[in-house]
């Protein structure tokens, strides 16, 4: 996909993940109905609307998070990625704590608090990294012209 030592646009990389999402969709059904020995086999289970709108969602959510990684990993480094990495994990602990009412320990929260606080200080160390980056080059444009 990369030629003559240009990156490739957006949309040729992420066309490998609109075809994965397709092939995974189809690669799960099969596999979903002999996953779980209690489940009870029945021809029009995949026929009722429900079901298939939870795989095309699951398709959906899967080519976001896909193309979420692709721009992370684009826009900044790997290292952001896992940053945003650590978000997701907090997002989910405390929305599945205040769905199913599960109480946080102490220890928990000072951990969560420890990784949002390491985010928040990468985040503001890239920034003002790439300000100066930015505020640099402007001054060295500014000489060449002069």
């Amino acid at each position: 996909m990369v030629q003559n030592d240009k990156a490739s646009s957006i949309y040729e990389r992420t066309y490998f993940l609109q075809n994965q999402t397709i092939i995974s969709t189809f690669i799960l059904v099969p596999c979903w109905l002999f996953s779980d020995s209690s489940f009870q086999f029945n021809r029009y289970v995949l026929f009722r609307w429900n079901i298939i709108i939870l795989l095309v969602l699951c398709g959906l959510v899967a080519f976001i998070v896909n193309s979420s990684v692709i721009r992370c990993i684009k826009d900044d480094a790997a290292i952001g990625y896992n940053m945003v990495g650590q978000l997701k994990t907090l997002l989910i602990v405390f929305v599945g704590s205040t769905l199913f009412g599960e109480s946080l320990t102490i220890k928990q929260i000072i951990s969560v608090l420890f990784t949002t606080l390491g985010c928040a200080i990468y985040v503001y160390i890239t920034y003002r990294t790439k300000e100066c980056q930015k505020h640099q080059q402007q001054q060295q444009l500014l000489v060449n012209n002069i």
